[in-house]
């Protein structure tokens, strides 16, 4: 799981599809995980982990990285927010990956893009009817309450449950 999620994290923060991060994407990745980072980390970061020399950081050399190289905070954090999957602090990470925009939500298309990368033999129709059942109250993005509520196997929500008042005046 924990490759999975980093290799689709990687993956969403490749916005240029080149399969390598830029300094910007790179640290797109890095001050979403470790929100203290500044500029000059970030620089230091692409300098260590970039070992062709390129001057950006394909997975390989982002995985080597994050195994062998990095310094305790950055390894820390990483392995924190990467590892825990059942702890909220990891899905608060992966949600905000993968919420490219910043604004508290995942757009059904891209999150079904993301599922898609994550499980190759998930088809477009299967991938979406998962999104559907996530985004509980159908407004077209999955918010965090959403994604956590799925990925913990909460209840619905009444406010969102079909049977209920509420649910049927929207």
């Amino acid at each position: 799981m924990y490759y999975q999620i980093l290799r689709a994290s990687f993956q969403k923060a490749d916005v240029s599809g080149d399969g390598k991060l830029s300094h910007k994407e790179l640290g797109l990745v890095f001050r979403r995980v470790i929100t203290t980072l500044k500029e000059s980390d970030i620089a230091h970061i692409v300098k260590e982990a970039d070992t062709d020399g390129d001057g950006q950081v394909n997975y390989e050399e982002f995985v080597a990285y994050l195994q062998k190289t990095a310094n305790a905070k950055v390894s820390k954090s990483c392995s924190t927010s990467f590892t825990k999957n059942v702890e909220a602090d990891s899905v608060r990470a992966t949600f905000r990956l993968w919420d490219t925009s910043g604004h508290g939500v995942i757009p059904n298309a891209e999150l079904i893009a993301t599922l898609m990368i994550l499980n190759p033999t998930f088809t477009k129709t299967q991938a979406g009817a998962l999104v559907n059942t996530i985004d509980s109250d159908h407004d077209g993005n999955v918010d965090y309450d959403e994604f956590v509520d799925f990925m913990f196997h909460r209840p619905v929500r009444p406010e969102t449950a079909p049977w209920t008042s509420e649910a049927s005046a929207r």
